[in-house]
């Protein structure tokens, strides 16, 4: 087991330029940049799914703009409601559990901790990634693949969204004006839970 602290940006790198077979990953905060840096050090042939909270997109925090770099290099993007965690999985042996999201403050500037876990170093680190592994395939199967649908209209409606003046761009207290009538009638009809009334938490 190794303890991460900031910045750990670039053994993320590392691990995710080791990767052979897949990445997986989970973070409810995912900015483009880091998005870009990721794709640049995934190789062609690794499966990489990513987890997030698409709702997100509202308040600022998830860049759209990311999401629709990895579904275009065939990355696998889900949202799963009220994602908190940051689980990163590496070829299915590593893994590493952290209080940092993919953004530069989650990677390099905020006070963030984590560990990383090898199950190719000990009985026990192995045991605990198979269980990291196990959740983060349960979480998988409930989340819904984000489409280039999901995307345009999250877009619109975030344009119809008037921020609270002063607070911290990752702020999850945003006011819902003017909402365009069609969109919400849209993302009803998706059968999504995007629907601004049970979106903002």
């Amino acid at each position: 087991m190794e303890i991460l602290k900031n910045p750990w940006k670039d053994k993320l790198m590392n691990l995710i330029e080791d990767s052979e077979e897949s990445i997986r990953i989970t973070s409810p905060f995912i900015k483009e940049d880091i998005c870009k840096e990721i794709l640049n050090h995934v190789r062609h042939d690794v499966c990489f799914e990513l987890i997030t909270d698409l709702p997100n997109a509202y308040t600022g925090a998830l860049d759209l703009s990311g999401l629709e770099l990895i579904i275009g290099k065939k990355g696998l993007v889900k949202s799963y409601p009220k994602l908190h965690s940051k689980i990163y999985i590496f070829d299915s042996k590593k893994a590493v559990i952290a209080s940092g999201n993919l953004t530069n403050r989650g990677l390099l500037k905020n006070y963030e901790y984590g560990v990383l876990l090898d199950d190719g170093v000990l009985l026990d680190e192995f045991e605990i990634v198979s269980k990291i592994r196990n959740d983060f395939t349960e979480i998988s199967k409930s989340a819904k693949i984000v489409k280039k649908e999901w995307i345009k209209i999250a877009r619109e409606v975030k344009k119809s969204l008037k921020p609270i003046q002063n607070q911290h761009e990752e702020s999850n207290t945003y006011i819902i004006e003017n909402i365009n009538h069609s969109i919400e009638s849209a993302l009803k009809k998706d059968g999504s839970y995007l629907c601004l009334k049970l979106s903002l938490h």
